[in-house]
């Protein structure tokens, strides 16, 4: 995938999800990570994309629906 070419708001998220992944010990970027990096840039444009799926974006900003990113360790530590 060629970043130079996404929109700089679509690079940042993307390199935000990078971040994510990580500090969820995670060697993929998944969905859930690049959903939680956009939910955390607080973007303008994030709000009309989250109606559109029939979800009320004030209940995302104040963190009810925010998605719980699990990475190595939540999966060792579901069996205890």
């Amino acid at each position: 995938m060629r970043l130079d070419k996404l929109a700089i708001t679509a690079q940042e998220a993307f390199q935000n999800s990078m971040g994510v992944a990580s500090d969820a010990e995670s060697a993929v970027i998944q969905p859930i990570h690049l959903l939680k990096a956009l939910l955390d840039a607080d973007e303008n444009n994030l709000a009309a994309i989250i109606k559109r799926i029939g979800a009320d974006p004030k209940r995302e900003r104040r963190g009810r629906a925010r998605p719980e990113v699990a990475g190595r360790h939540a999966h060792a530590d579901a069996g205890q």
